[in-house]
């Protein structure tokens, strides 16, 4: 195919009949303008593009993959067959459109995307008075943007970034690369960039960005590494939203309870795969279970000696007495940070398992969360207050959202918990919310899908929980037999998800039905269940009969419904009174328990009652859930 020096919309105009449909259809679809599909397609007659290339951007847009559905919330994470992207890619122009389109949206961001391709269409235009303005291109690019991420640019720019050598290799299709330079390499890097990256180059980037790829920085990293992994896995605790020194939360940190509580994190060797990439190591990063864990980070011999190195060449008044430069940051301080980031990094990517997404790259470093706070308490102190180690779930949670540039709306979290979102082509929520069944391992894992949230027929962004309301008068009072055993009082009560539609996002919450289809009059948020889990404690079993009874009814318990887990009776001569929550072997509705409840609870798996009652009275706890 021969390449134009000008585009017209000349030869366009006269065929619109036969193309319209396909334009009009892919513009509904995406919400952009005709005239700037339209324009970016004939624009497309002028760029030479090897055919490598276009092959690749072709089976990345032509061919438009099932949509998945998420049924607990009945959407879809998936493309629309009549996109922008499937309709460029119909033709031979529309293609090399979509090759520059790949090299704009991952490198980026949108507005400065748009601008530089509407100069490249007014330079080029043969008539001026037909061109689709900055916003309109803008708007187009990131419609195609969710199908391009994966195309793989944003890896050859953050190759230039970090390779101490520049390697290049001209496709004979495009030319002498003599003439094709027009910027020195040096320019060039010091230019801001932002896009998606897979996990190996993201990890290679940021390494170069902390200090921490080469010689004995790196050395010092890869021996550190487990061992503060490892501290932070003991260290670290999550509880509710409240403030943790209350009576009813402290017993989470003592001693006897630590081994009860439910770790957000999945087992240790997803961990050490999460690292493995990360570090794009062939060798597997090792957690043992042997390893000295109380042992400080900087007493291991490779970080001994590149702290001396550091401390020799630091002008910090810690480093160096004789300094004028009392301002100046710690080289020191400077390493444990960036051990505490590759830290942070790994283990928030190890809550996607083996499924990691790609991740959002920018010149820009957040070291204000709780997340980070911690940890590096917990690296460069080791004897931090354990209260200054818990931190919520949604910390976590968020931090490990924003390595893929799907951050949690704080005007949003504190009212109507995050659920669901949809960045850039990639679908995340919590497997806890699908499935509403928890292990003692892994209840924050993610799922990630491709593709963008879809809900009778309209895409969304971001989906949220939605405020409660409740009947007072609704399964609160469960006049059952006096607590002796395990009862399920509500067996034919089922939990279902309500959806409603708003302005750009979807509301979700719990509610119930019975087995003849008769809703319940109450609504519980979801996000409840994320934020009291990480604060409760699970027996998974005991050296009893799980089914055993106690040997005379608990005048101090009583029965309760998922909805109103705490009794109204709260003391009886002045003992507290313990809610048992009357839903034995009930996996969902031990989640809504969670969602209904602000506070620890104790949850059930296979151990007796009379072992989760005891538990719940040392732990000061108010109820038991079966």
């Amino acid at each position: 195919m021969a390449i134009q020096l000008q585009w017209s919309l000349d030869k366009t105009i006269g065929s619109t009949l036969s193309i319209a449909r396909g334009i009009f259809l892919a513009a509904n679809n995406d919400n952009v303008q005709p005239l700037a599909i339209v324009s970016c397609e004939k624009f497309g007659n002028t760029i030479a593009m090897c055919q490598d290339i276009c092959r690749k951007i072709e089976n990345l847009t032509a061919k438009t993959p099932e949509p998945v559905a998420i049924k607990f919330l009945r959407v879809y994470a998936g493309f629309d067959a009549a996109d922008s992207a499937s309709q460029l890619s119909k033709s031979q122009a529309g293609v090399q459109f979509l090759g520059l389109a790949a090299a704009l949206v991952t490198s980026m961001e949108g507005y400065r995307a748009g601008a530089s391709l509407h100069k490249m269409l007014e330079s080029s235009a043969s008539d001026k008075t037909l061109l689709p303005t900055t916003r309109q291109l803008k708007d187009l690019l990131l419609s195609l943007e969710p199908r391009l991420v994966r195309s793989g640019f944003l890896n050859t720019v953050i190759d230039t970034k970090t390779d101490t050598g520049l390697h290049v290799f001209i496709h004979r299709d495009v030319g002498p690369p003599f003439d094709l330079v027009d910027t020195p390499l040096d320019d060039v890097s010091s230019k801001y960039f932002t896009g998606m990256a897979n996990v190996e180059d993201y990890g290679r980037w940021s390494l170069s960005g902390l200090g921490l790829d080469a010689g004995s920085a790196k050395e010092a990293l890869l021996q550190a590494l487990p061992l503060a992994i490892k501290q932070i896995l003991q260290i670290l605790r999550f509880g509710d939203e409240h403030d943790p020194r209350t009576t009813d939360s402290s017993a989470r940190f003592r001693p006897d309870f630590k081994v009860l509580l439910l770790s957000p994190f999945p087992e240790e060797h997803v961990i050490a795969q999460a690292a493995s990439r990360y570090l794009s190591s062939s060798d597997a990063i090792t957690l043992s279970s042997s390893m000295p864990v109380f042992l400080p980070v900087g007493c291991l011999p490779a970080v001994i000696l590149h702290l001396d190195v550091l401390r020799g060449e630091c002008s910090c008044a810690n480093c160096n007495a004789a300094s004028f430069q009392r301002f100046r940051k710690c080289t020191v301080e400077k390493f444990y940070i960036g051990l505490t980031f590759v830290c942070a990094d790994i283990l928030a990517l190890s809550l996607f398992g083996a499924e990691i997404p790609l991740l959002h790259v920018k010149w820009r470093w957040n070291g204000n969360t709780e997340f980070i706070t911690a940890i590096n308490s917990i690296i460069s102190t080791r004897e931090s207050d354990p209260y200054d180690s818990c931190i919520k779930p949604f910390d976590l949670l968020n931090y490990a959202l924003a390595l893929t540039g799907s951050g949690i709306d704080e005007r949003n979290q504190r009212k109507h918990g995050w659920i669901m979102s949809s960045f850039k082509g990639q679908v995340m929520y919590p497997v806890l919310y699908e499935t509403l069944c928890y292990e003692k391992r892994g209840y924050l894992t993610l799922n990630c899908l491709p593709g963008r949230i879809r809900y009778n027929g309209e895409v969304y962004t971001q989906v949220y929980g939605r405020p409660y309301r409740f009947d007072l008068n609704d399964l609160k009072d469960l006049s059952g037999p006096a607590v002796k055993g395990p009862r399920n009082l509500i067996p034919d009560m089922r939990i279902v998800w309500l959806l409603q539609q708003a302005d750009d996002v979807l509301e979700a919450s719990l509610s119930l039905k019975s087995l003849d289809d008769e809703y319940s009059r109450f609504i519980r948020e979801p996000t409840g269940i994320l934020l009291n889990i990480g604060s409760s404690f699970l027996l998974e079993a005991c050296a009893h009969d799980p089914d055993a009874m106690l040997e005379a009814p608990d005048k101090f318990c009583v029965f309760t419904s998922p909805l109103f887990p705490v009794p109204d009776e709260t003391e009886r001569d002045g003992i507290p009174v313990i809610g048992v929550v009357a839903i034995n072997g009930s996996d969902d509705m031990r989640s809504l328990s969670l969602a209904s409840f602000d506070g620890p609870v104790v949850l059930r798996k296979k151990a007796c009652l009379s072992c989760c009652l005891d538990v719940c009275r040392r732990a000061g706890c108010s109820v038991v859930v079966l």
